[in-house]
């Protein structure tokens, strides 16, 4: 972000696409989903935090079998799944009443939740509350 931060309102949300990188992990398990905590900072340096699980789970990739032609046999293949996270810019006031979110200078995603893993990662962004809202 720049110096002078974003043009963000208090109504504001970020926004972000996230999938699940791992392809080793064994389905079924719930201890290995990916977490992680997203934190945002004002241009005074106040920060907030809040879990990306305060939203939604982190679901791993995709499995499945796929038959290739002329191979008959199945060949087994993992994709990742993206999904959207909104967090509200309120929220995070809710956390932090000292963060101003008019004043958003940084965002940032700490792997501090669990122990190991790996994530694709598109589309960050600020929305207003006018396009959340659909008016």
């Amino acid at each position: 972000m720049t110096d002078t931060g974003l043009a963000a309102e208090a109504s504001s949300s970020i926004v972000f696409s996230i999938a699940d990188r791992e392809d080793k992990k064994k389905s079924g398990m719930q201890e290995a989903l990916v977490d992680l905590t997203v934190q945002v900072a004002d241009k005074s340096g106040n920060t907030a935090s809040l879990p990306l699980s305060s939203v939604a789970s982190l679901l791993p990739m995709l499995e499945g079998d796929i038959v290739k032609w002329p191979f008959t046999s199945l060949l087994p293949t993992r994709e990742p799944i993206f999904q959207n996270f909104t967090f509200r810019l309120a929220d995070f006031k809710t956390v932090n009443p000292a963060f101003q979110p008019e004043q958003i200078s940084r965002v940032s995603f700490i792997f501090d939740k669990t122990d190991k893993g790996s994530i694709y990662l598109r589309d960050v962004g600020i929305r207003g509350a006018a396009v959340i809202s659909g008016s």
